[in-house]
Parts: structure tokens; sequence; C-alpha cells
């Protein structure tokens, strides 16, 4: 959950714009115009005037958008951006709009790789003008603005009147998945997403982390204690599914209203956000948004809801310390006497090997290709190499590196030593990559005792492709 904590941390301050008295909705062709005329601004590397279009209505949307265009502004290779309209709806006097952009680099042939993304824009009507109040990435076209269902993690949330959902991508939720309500026109936000823990546990040990991080890294102040907390499909006499609430005061007058839902390892989080004054203007309608969301079963027999779920989204099977994904054609044994987790952190699938004196770890992952790229490339998996190097302050040790090796019709294998660059007499990193196209699969290791040193060394080396 470490990383859906640090995102919370850093972005939880909304800003709410003002709806005008019933204005219409753009129309299809007044908002192909105003994303046209966002290409144009980005293809000429102005910024300014890029931003200066919006006029957020969700200020932790923007920002993160902002993020995203500075840095693509900064690079070195300018591209080209083109943009075609795929659906759009009206919902009250906003225009929803999803789009695919296409991105090019410039001067490059009609035949060279180009960058596919999709994205969802809402505008509306502002003092006559047709302006964009939020964009977010899409990981995929298709998906039900209105509705999310997924039997696997035994939940269901339909959206109320004026609120649309959006998908999130799971690495920036660190869950197993993701989806954000938006309550159009006021700043208000619901951000359902589905957490697995390490062991099961009530309902208000998932919100904890969330509450600490909020009041010690993001100014929050908690308002009164956790307090129990049911949707409307559970009742109390269900003594498998616990729930919990908290509520953070957060500068500028903005309020997080934390729910969640426990049943064994799995945990449902709804995190309502929004300014104060606008949620309690907004009242009814919160309350509708949080009665949408109900559980499919309430089946006492919930202690293999999170197997389930993890079939489902990573497809892997764990048998004492032997992992095997058929859906991602992989195989790896852990060290012996080492005790082994499957996780969900946002990753394609993940396992954990850790030692009994947590002397040492050793953690398998699959990663899906960056957001908006065809598959994964060498090139690309040496530009993820060597951003781990920087990050972790790691070299590539000369002796041990094999360079990468055809092992499979369509799978590239890497197995190399990581020594630490600011202390020499750290242990090393064995490392071990399996490369394809849709996934790069990543086995590292690592132990304080030198005598596990040989069995992390050759349980990293175990990862294989399944033949």
């Amino acid at each position: 959950m470490n990383g859906l904590v640090h995102r919370l941390a850093v972005g939880l301050l909304f800003v709410a714009t003002p709806l005008s008295s019933q204005a219409a909705a753009p129309t299809e062709a007044e908002a192909a115009e105003v994303i046209a005329r966002l290409d144009r601004s980005l293809d000429a590397g102005a910024a300014a005037d890029y931003l200066g279009e919006f006029v957020p209505e969700q200020e932790f949307l923007h920002e993160v958008h902002t993020r995203m265009v500075t840095a693509r502004l900064a690079s070195a290779q300018r591209t080209r951006r083109t943009t075609r309209v795929l659906r759009w709806r009206d919902v009250g006097e906003h225009a929803i709009v999803v789009v695919e952009h296409i991105s090019t680099l410039e001067g490059a042939p009609p035949d060279s790789a180009s960058m596919c993304q999709h994205a969802l824009f809402a505008l509306r009507r502002i003092e006559g003008r047709v302006r964009p109040v939020f964009t977010v990435e899409l990981p995929e076209a298709d998906f039900e603005p209105d509705r999310i269902v997924c039997p696997f993690c035994n939940y269901q949330v339909d959206a109320a009147e004026g609120w649309i959902a959006v998908p999130l991508e799971t690495a920036r939720t660190g869950a197993v998945e993701g989806t954000l309500f938006v309550h159009l026109g006021s700043g208000i936000a619901l951000e359902v997403s589905v957490q697995i823990a390490d062991r099961a546990q009530p309902a208000s040990t998932f919100l904890q982390p969330l509450v600490d991080a909020l009041c010690e890294n993001a100014g929050g102040k908690r308002v009164g204690a956790t307090e129990p907390f049911l949707p409307k499909s559970v009742t109390s006499t269900v003594r498998s599914v616990s729930g919990a609430r908290a509520e953070v005061a957060m500068p500028r007058g903005h309020r997080t209203v934390l729910h969640a839902v426990a049943m064994g390892r799995l945990g449902h989080l709804l995190l309502l956000r929004g300014p104060a004054t606008a949620l309690a203007t907004h009242r009814a309608s919160v309350e509708a948004m949080l009665g949408g969301y109900r559980l499919m079963s309430t089946d006492d027999a919930v202690a293999e809801q999170a197997a389930i779920a993890l079939d489902h989204h990573c497809g892997g099977v764990l048998a004492g310390r032997d992992y095997h994904n058929g859906r991602h054609r992989i195989e790896v044994t852990g060290p012996s006497g080492w005790s082994a987790l499957e996780r969900c952190s946002g990753f394609l699938f993940e396992v954990v090997f850790q030692d009994p004196v947590q002397h040492g770890r050793m953690v398998v992952r699959g990663i899906a290709p960056p957001t908006g790229l065809r598959g994964w490339t060498r090139g690309m998996a040496d530009r993820w190499l060597t951003d781990l190097c920087v990050r972790g302050r790691r070299t590539i040790a000369a002796v041990g590196d094999s360079g990468w090796q055809d092992c499979d019709t369509d799978v590239l294998q890497r197995t190399l030593l990581l020594n630490r660059s600011d202390d020499p007499t750290a242990p090393p990193l064995f490392l071990r990559l399996l490369l394809e196209p849709s996934q790069l699969v990543v086995a590292d290791g690592e132990t304080k005792h030198l005598a596990d040193t040989k069995a992390v060394e050759s349980a990293v080396g175990s990862l294989q492709p399944m033949r």
C-alpha cells in the first residue's frame, strides 16, 4: 500500500470552479476544435498557451497533467500530436469526450513508431467560451462511465446523477484496480480502489496508514476518531465484513473522508475528497454516490476473496516457494526456507520472498509497457535499468553481466549484478530480466547474511519463461 500512501500524501487538494447558470453543453464540433487548439499549442512548445486553456475543476488532476505536459516539452525530441474523437456525450453542462492521441517524432519517416494514448476530456462553456476543465489519461478507451463492476473483487459501484467514472492506471493507485468518480462542477471526487494486504486485517487497519500520511505529510488534521461504517448492502450481522470511516481536515478548507470495507486480506477503499463547503452543499448527491457502492456477495466464506482477485488480475499460482504464472508465462523458485506472498501494487503481478529473520528479500514483478507505447524494446529496457541504477545509487558490475541473450522466440534474458556506488561493502543486488514486447519481468534479490548469498543468486537465476 506504500505507493498509494505516497500518492495520497502529495496530491489531495481540490479546487472548485462555480458552475454557470445552466449554460448549454459544448457541441462535439466545439469540443474537437478546442482539443485541436491544444494540440497546436503542444506542438509549438507553448506550455503557457496550452495550460492557459484550462479552467481546472479538479486541481489534483490538473496538477498531474501539468507535470506530464512540462516533462514532454522539456524533452529535446519534439513530437507532433494529432487527436481523434472516439466518443462524446453530454452530462449536464459538460461535454465528456474520449479521444485517441497519436504522437510522432518531428521529422521521423512516415513508417516510424508512434505513441498512442487515450484520454478523457471534460469541457464546458464559461463566459461564452468552451474551456477544458480537466483531462485524464485512460488505461483503455473502452470503459463504462456510469458503473464499475468486478465480481472477482466482489463489488459494484454505480455513478449517481451528475457523476462520471474515470478508470485509473493501476500504477498510479498502487492497487489491483482503481476508478475515480468525479462530481462535475463541484471539485468533489470519490476514488475507489481495491487493496490486498499481506494478511487478514480489519477495515480500520486499512485506513490507518492513509490517515497518518495525510496528517504527517500533507498538512491534514484528524477530525474525531475512526468510526464504524458499513455500506447499505451489508448488515451488521455479516461477521466476515468490517467497515471503518475516518475524516481529515486538509489545508485551504478541504476535507478528505476515508471509508474502508474489509474482507480478510481484501479491502475496498473509498476516498471522498473536496472543499468542505462543496461537500456540505452537495451532501445529498454525495450520499447517493456512496450509496451506489455495494458488495456483490456478503457470504461469510471470504477466506479466498483475495486469492480470487489476485488470480483474476494477476494470474499467478504460488505453491510453497514455487511461483508459476501461466498468463504471463513465467516461473521462479524462491530461496529454501523463505516465506512467499503474492501482492498487488500496480504491477502486472508481484510475488515477494522473505527470509525468516528479515536479512534478505527477493521480489519478482511484471511491468507493463509505459503508457502509450505499443511494447517494450531492448532500448527501453536499458533506459529502465539506467534509471534503476540512478535512483538506487547502483552500478552494473563488469563481471557477471550476461548481456541480452535469446532464451525463447520472443523473449530476451539478462542476468547481472548491481553494486552500491556509494558503499562498496554493501551487499550486491542480484538481478534477472526477461523482456518481451508485452512485459518486462524483473527478479531482484539481496541479503545481508553471507551464508544466503548463493541461495539468493540461484533463486533470482531461476526466473525462466514457461515452456
